[in-house]
């Protein structure tokens, strides 16, 4: 995780000899211990920064809000209207059951939100009918979203990946040392040709 001792690491060892007299020696290991493994977070935190994980995710994000709203719409404003019409519901959210009426209280309600308001306690069939509609509509299009992805990937993944020859995991064929035992593929520390 450390790695090799670096010049800001000796700096950081020579500092700490110089200017903590008196301290005990085994907090000055762990401080400087300390010190490199928040500098190799924010060394990570950089890299994966750079690597565009972050702007991927946010497109991916926005996108599925969006892509979200969309569904939502096919499912309020196309699918469940006519099931409401099945069913003898006017508004499909309103379809609902009172299981329980308040004491004194009215006994017959148009809407879920009147009914709990004056305490009834309703069984809400049509909000679950919605939201069932709503996940299998979502669930199917990001399966098929994701079959898709596959039949355009699997051609390059295949073109590109190699097995390692100490691990037999697969790598990417231009890497110069495994990224999961970490072996230099060519044989060579440095991973670069000498000319």
């Amino acid at each position: 995780m450390f790695g090799a001792v670096t010049r800001e690491t000796q700096h950081l060892l020579s500092y700490t000899n110089t200017h903590t007299q008196g301290i005990p020696e085994s907090f000055n290991a762990t401080r400087v211990a300390g010190v490199a493994t928040i500098k190799s977070i924010w060394e990570d935190f950089k890299h994966f920064i750079d690597k565009g994980n972050v702007f991927g995710l946010a497109v991916g994000v926005v996108t599925g809000a969006a892509f979200g709203k969309l569904l939502d719409s096919l499912v309020n404003d196309i699918i469940t209207p006519p099931l409401g019409l099945l069913l003898g519901a006017a508004n499909f959210e309103n379809l609902f059951v009172v299981l329980k009426y308040p004491k004194g209280g009215p006994t017959n309600y148009n809407t879920i939100k009147l009914a709990q308001e004056s305490g009834a306690v309703t069984w809400n069939l049509g909000l679950f009918i919605q939201n069932l509609c709503n996940f299998l509509i979502v669930s199917f299009a990001i399966y098929w979203m994701v079959r898709v992805l596959q039949i355009f990937n699997k051609e390059e993944i295949i073109n590109t990946q190699v097995a390692c020859k100490f691990c037999q995991e697969k790598i990417d064929k231009r890497a110069l040392r495994c990224q999961h035992c970490t072996s230099w593929l060519n044989g060579k520390e440095t991973g670069f040709e000498e000319e």
